[in-house]
């Protein structure tokens, strides 16, 4: 008894896994005998292969030959081009107009733009600036300064307040 993978018994039927998984599914009754699985690998004996692809070709639509159905190629009326010839003309002499107004109007708006633009600044205009300091506080006193070692020693240890360089 040959054993058969799914995948390859799908690849022969031109179908997906998903689609012979489906069918297996719906005849497990029939074809219990004749599934095994190995390592996560399902097989399937050539008579359960038989089975599944009756089943899977008897759903299965095949799409009609196509019929080549001779249509009728209708003969065109004649028809009076003279009025759309006439609305086209009437249309091209609009876009001139409006061609030539834009064309007028750009000057218009590049002359406004010159009498609107500022005189241009002397050279010297920049060297007149003259630097200005930025305020700085004056620093106080360092109160230690001027006494001796000893004098900075008490200071520091009996009297803190008087290192205070701002008086509150």
């Amino acid at each position: 008894m040959e054993r058969i993978r799914i995948s390859t018994l799908a690849k022969s039927l031109g179908t997906s896994t998903t689609t012979v998984y489906k069918h297996m599914k719906r005849l497990d009754a029939r074809l219990s005998a004749h599934i095994t699985k190995e390592g996560g690998v399902t097989f399937i004996t050539t008579e359960g292969a038989g089975i599944l692809k009756a089943s899977i070709q008897a759903t299965t639509v095949n799409p009609a030959l196509p019929v080549a159905v001779p249509v009728p190629v209708p003969v065109p009326a004649a028809v009076d081009l003279a009025p759309v010839v006439n609305r086209l003309e009437s249309m091209e002499k609009a876009f001139l107009i409006m061609a030539e107004e834009i064309r007028s109007l750009k000057q218009e708006s590049a002359a406004l733009r010159m009498r609107l633009e500022p005189p241009p600044l002397p050279q010297d205009f920049f060297k007149s600036i003259k630097s200005v300091e930025v305020w700085k506080p004056e620093m106080p006193a360092d109160p230690l300064a001027g006494m001796s070692f000893i004098e900075k020693v008490w200071v520091k240890v009996f009297e803190p307040q008087r290192m205070r360089k701002f008086s509150s």
